[in-house]
């Protein structure tokens, strides 16, 4: 059977666990100090925009704290002053930014009020850090919160941010190549190694970081939505990718381009479309005696079509060797071959149907069966 022993713990070890488990009030002890305030730079020794250090010396140790404002740098000094177990009253202050404007002037030291001070350290860190609407990527300032949509930047949560991103992400992968790079060699393997680099900087968040977004975003190639259909995210973006040719339209396509005012915008290829539509509606005209039944009823309209369009083409080549254009000469080869045609005993309905359109009338067909006749 366990046997259980009493610890009986000496008034000594009870009033020191009483001692540390009471709250402690004590108060800060008081260090005079005094506080320089300058720009940040970078390794070239040019000043980076928006960044300020607060600094002072404390028991022969130099405390720092850097922020985007002088501001909350001033704040976060305080802050590990305090953990150091001082309160910090500046009896002296040297403001180093006044020399971007004055390089002449030497800084000045001179003692801050202290109700100045106070209101200073009882800025709270969060008022202060929060992004205003003028820090947007296209103003080029060094930090954005972007919104993210499940922790993932996409074109949807906010496009601006993403865009300047997907823009980074060239820079960041490759040597400075920039997304509006033209170049054929990119549509093939190059291509898709290209997108697993630029994929991968965005996704983990090296590319955000180079224009002062702090944020992960979704891979450009992969699978989003517009909120209406599936599309790649780059799509939704509408954002510039050199590794896809870019689109070509095929002929059937360009025929039915329209301009903003409604008019072909590319009339050749339209012309043509035109013409092949009739050429089709015209083959499938079997003329006014109705469908030919026998071998005979057959052959005889095969001659008069041979015939019908063999006018037809010398009257086109002919309008070919004066000079007309492609339409004027298509116009010339239905004249001659319905005249010809009413000659032979039938009519083309559907050419002469054409023919109106055109500004040729029935009564010119007739005139030129009549010259047909006489000649």
């Amino acid at each position: 059977m366990a046997t259980h022993q009493t610890v009986t713990l000496s008034p000594e070890t009870l009033a020191l666990i009483a001692d540390t488990e009471a709250e402690v009030t004590k108060e800060l002890t008081s260090a005079h100090l005094a506080l320089t305030v300058q720009r940040a730079t970078d390794a070239s020794g040019e000043i980076i925009p928006r960044r300020f250090i607060c600094s002072t010396d404390l028991l022969g140790r130099s405390i720092t704290a850097a922020a985007g404002t002088q501001i909350a740098a001033h704040t976060s000094l305080q802050r590990q002053i305090r953990m150091l177990g001082y309160e910090p009253v500046w009896t002296a202050f040297t403001d180093l930014t006044v020399l971007e404007q004055h390089p002449d002037d030497e800084p000045e030291q001179f003692t801050l009020p202290l109700n100045e001070l106070e209101d200073t350290a009882e800025e709270s860190e969060e008022a202060v850090e929060e992004p205003g609407e003028h820090e947007a990527p296209i103003h080029g300032l060094t930090v954005y919160i972007p919104k993210l949509d499940q922790c993932w930047l996409t074109p949807v949560s906010d496009q601006d941010a993403y865009r300047a991103v997907y823009l980074a992400a060239y820079a960041v992968a490759t040597t400075h190549m920039s997304a509006y790079t033209v170049d054929k060699n990119l549509h093939g393997p190059a291509g898709r190694e290209l997108r697993k680099d630029i994929a991968a900087v965005m996704m983990s968040g090296q590319a955000g970081a180079a224009v002062g977004i702090p944020a992960c975003a979704v891979d450009p190639w992969a699978l989003g939505t517009n909120s209406e259909n599936e599309m790649p995210w780059i799509r939704v973006s509408r954002l510039p990718d050199p590794t896809t040719p870019p689109f070509r339209a095929g002929l059937a396509r360009k025929a039915h381009y329209k301009t903003l005012s409604g008019t072909a915008a590319f009339p050749d290829e339209a012309d043509r479309m035109v013409a092949w539509r009739e050429r089709k509606a015209a083959r499938r005209f079997v003329g006014t005696n109705g469908t030919a039944k026998t071998v005979g009823q057959k052959t005889d309209r095969d001659v008069k079509r041979g015939q019908a369009h063999a006018a037809g083409r010398a009257a086109k080549q002919i309008a070919i060797q004066k000079g007309a254009d492609e339409v004027t000469a298509e116009r010339d080869y239905k004249w001659v071959y319905c005249a010809t045609y009413r000659n032979l005993g039938e009519v083309h309905a559907e050419y002469e149907r054409q023919l109106v359109d055109a500004g040729v009338t029935e009564e010119m067909i007739l005139e030129y069966c009549e010259d047909q006749k006489s000649a």
